[in-house]
Formats: C-alpha cells, sequence, structure tokens
C-alpha cells in the first residue's frame, strides 16, 4: 500500500482565491529545467488559482515586490517539485529541501556561495551610485580604441596622486568599462538600504541583465565586448595614494580580482555570470557616505569625454544653485585626456554646444584672474525633461544602427560558409 503524501504547509494558500494583484506579474507555468529568470507581460491577466498537490506542474507563488526581500533564502518543500516564486518582475525558481516559516522583516543572511542570485534588481529599479574619489580623478581611458599610454595625476595641492597602467594584451579600462562597477556600486548600495548583513564581493547575475542594466544591446557583439571589458577591468593596473595621501601611504591593485561566464554547452550562448571586486572598490563602496547619487542618463552619454566631465561636475558642482567654476586646465587632467591642449579646449568646446550633460550646462567663463575656466550649473527641470527625451532619441537611433550592423554581419557569415538565407 502506497502511503500519501503529506499536504504541503502552504497547501491551505492555494487553496483558496488570492487578492487581487498587481497587473504588473502573470505567469502560465515554468518548466522544471529552467535556470534563467524570464521577463513577464506586464498587462497580462493575473495568475489563475493553483494547487500544490505534488507531481503537477510547479507551484506558482505571487509575491509583491516589497516581500521579496524577506524570502530571499526560502525553500518549501513540495514534494520534490521546485517551488517557483514571482517577484514584481521576474520568476525565480527556488529549490532544495527547505521548510515553511513565517515571513519577518528581519533580513536574511546571504549565501556566501549561491549558485543563482534571483534578486538582484534591474539598474532601472535603483538609483545610480558611484564612489566620491574616483569620480573627481582620471582612472579611465576616455577612447575606445586601445590605449597603452600611463595616466599619471597629481592634485593641485600635491598630496593625492594617480597612476594607471595597461596590460599591452587587453589595453587600459575605459569610461565605459567603468559602467560594471558603478552597476556593481548600485547593487550593493540597496543590499546596504535593505541592512543585508555580509554584503558579497563576489556578485551573480546574467550577462543579459547586466547589458540590460548598463544600458547596452544584448547581441552577440554585445557579449563578445562585455568579456573584453571583464578582461581590461581585471588586468588594469592602479597605484594611488588615496585614502592616506598625509600618511604616504599607497595601494596598488585591480578594478577586478577575477570573473567568470557560464556558457550554455547546447546552444554556446552566455548564461550566468560572477564578478568578484578587488578589495580597494569593495572597501570604497561599502565604507559610509562614499557614494554619490548619479542621474539615470549617465548611460546615454556617448562621448568619453562627455562622460568625465559628467563625474566631475557631479562631485564638486554637486546640487549648488550658484554653479562651480573650474579652469580648463585643471579639467584637462582630472579628465585624464590624451589630447594636446588646443585639441582638448576644441572638444571641450563641441561639448558645451551640444548641451547634452545630464544635471548640468557649461558654458565657457573666466577666473578672476582672467584665466579661461568652465561654469556648471543645475538645469531646470523643463530643461532636464527635454534632455532626456533627446538623449533616448539618440539612444534609439544608435540601437538601430548596432542591430542593422550585426544582421550585415550575420548575413555575411553565412555568405560566406555557403549557406545563403
Amino acid at each position: 500500500m502506497v502511503k500519501p503524501k503529506k499536504a504541503s504547509a502552504l497547501a491551505g494558500i492555494f487553496e483558496e482565491e488570492s487578492a487581487p494583484v498587481s497587473p504588473t506579474v502573470v505567469a502560465e507555468s515554468m518548466p522544471k529545467e529552467a535556470t534563467t529568470r524570464s521577463r513577464l507581460d506586464g498587462n497580462a491577466p493575473s495568475p489563475r488559482k493553483k494547487n500544490s498537490h505534488p507531481g503537477k506542474k510547479p507551484v506558482l507563488i505571487h509575491i509583491p515586490e516589497d516581500m521579496h526581500r524577506t524570502l530571499r533564502q526560502l525553500s518549501v518543500e513540495e514534494g520534490g517539485e521546485p517551488l517557483t516564486v514571482i517577484t514584481g518582475a521576474f520568476i525565480a525558481p527556488i529549490s532544495g529541501a527547505a521548510r515553511a516559516h513565517q515571513v519577518c522583516t528581519m533580513s536574511k543572511r546571504r549565501d556566501p556561495n549561491p549558485e543563482f542570485d534571483f534578486f538582484i534588481p534591474l539598474m532601472n529599479d535603483l538609483p545610480l551610485k558611484d564612489q566620491r574619489e574616483v569620480m573627481e580623478r582620471p582612472f579611465f581611458s576616455l577612447q575606445k580604441r586601445k590605449r597603452l599610454k600611463p595616466i599619471e595625476y597629481r592634485s593641485p595641492n600635491g598630496e593625492a596622486w594617480v597612476k594607471v597602467e595597461a596590460m599591452p594584451a587587453y589595453g587600459m579600462a575605459t569610461i565605459w568599462d567603468a559602467d560594471i562597477l558603478v552597476w556593481a556600486a548600485s547593487v550593493l548600495n540597496r543590499m546596504k538600504e535593505q541592512g543585508i548583513n555580509d554584503l558579497p564581493r563576489t556578485l551573480t547575475t546574467t550577462t543579459y541583465d547586466l547589458l540590460r542594466g548598463i544600458r547596452r544591446g544584448t547581441g552577440g557583439r554585445a557579449y563578445q565586448e562585455l568579456q573584453a571589458a571583464l578582461s581590461r577591468l581585471e588586468t588594469t593596473s592602479i597605484r594611488t595614494s588615496l585614502r592616506a595621501p598625509k600618511r604616504r601611504n599607497e595601494a596598488q591593485f585591480g578594478w577586478l580580482d577575477g570573473w567568470t561566464l557560464e556558457v550554455d554547452p547546447d546552444t554556446d550562448q552566455p548564461r550566468g555570470m560572477t564578478i568578484t571586486l578587488s578589495n580597494w572598490v569593495y572597501e570604497g563602496i561599502v565604507s559610509e557616505r562614499s557614494l554619490l547619487t548619479m542621474h539615470q542618463d549617465y548611460f546615454l552619454l556617448s562621448g568619453g569625454l562627455e562622460r568625465a566631465l559628467y563625474r566631475i561636475a557631479r562631485k564638486h558642482a554637486g546640487q549648488q544653485r550658484g554653479g562651480w567654476i573650474c579652469r580648463v586646465e585643471v579639467l584637462h587632467e582630472k579628465t585624464g585626456s590624451d589630447a594636446q591642449p588646443k585639441e582638448f579646449n576644441r572638444m571641450l568646446r563641441k561639448i558645451i554646444e551640444a548641451d547634452q550633460l545630464p544635471d548640468y550646462t557649461m558654458s565657457l567663463s573666466q577666473t578672476v584672474e582672467g584665466t579661461p575656466a568652465v561654469m556648471f550649473q543645475l538645469r531646470g527641470v523643463e530643461a532636464a525633461t527635454e534632455l532626456h527625451r533627446k538623449l533616448e532619441k539618440e539612444r534609439e537611433r544608435l540601437e538601430a544602427d548596432r542591430r542593422r550592423a550585426e544582421e550585415v554581419d550575420g548575413l555575411m557569415d553565412r555568405l560566406s560558409r555557403g549557406r545563403p538565407r
């Protein structure tokens, strides 16, 4: 005689009609072998009532967005079937033996070696953050072509200095590569605000979510560029006196201590990935009052010098209504541009005319001594809204160009293999 299976401790939840939920989440079913999170149709109806009998389709539970943090470690024994949790934006399978326990407001300790973290939010859901001391100094190349010339910078008072060197095989980490560090700082800051203990130095996500989070395309070329960026972040060598200039201490580090990419053995497509921050970067992110909030449109800036100028302005101008003036010579040093002064001035005037910096307008000015300078001032609400529309339109144009280029590349590959479409 076969002994009947005991009903789940959560069975009562599914035998009652669920209360109305937000229309932003819906799912019909999810295959047991699914290992990556899926986007859901925001206009579809709420999920139908499910029963929790073993041997049936995986059980679906709707969890409101403000509750999913408290269930980070939750698994429920469900007759060997995986329990699927629906958060405010994704479906995430939670497997393994477990027990039902009461939801409480206290944060759970994170698994130090998670197989996959389905609870790292998208960048659209959290403010961009970056380190103050990194934003105002030249740590990154401003050009997309390989840079091997070192960056050497010393502050006007002579106390703080930075030296950045590249490995010839990879080149120096660029200011676009630094978007990955902005993503990491933003994610860790959100975890910190949620009261999570033991913030991890290794973050786990998917290549798709990381690329979408930093406003990049998700075609084959984008994945190749991501791997190249990770290699540059790992191999670029930085020496600096920051954090202890008066004690004449110095630190040497790379931006990343390591990274991994998981590739699907059947399709050869990238899936999960891990990023391990260097100790210097990690300590700078988790320290108190070490981060500044950046405008969401920062990722839409296409020029390296534009990005550097915005970071400098955000650090020094901040929310000052009276604006902030900086000598052109000092801006040249702070950005780390390797352009000659005449060329730098030309690029600077072009950026001022384009007027595309989020939060700030720029105008040519002079110091009291008559030295050429630039004035940074906060934008008004209407001007900021119009700029956002302008940047979004430019982003859509660039993505369309990228898609067309990838289609042409794919067609050429097929023709070269003798397999026309």
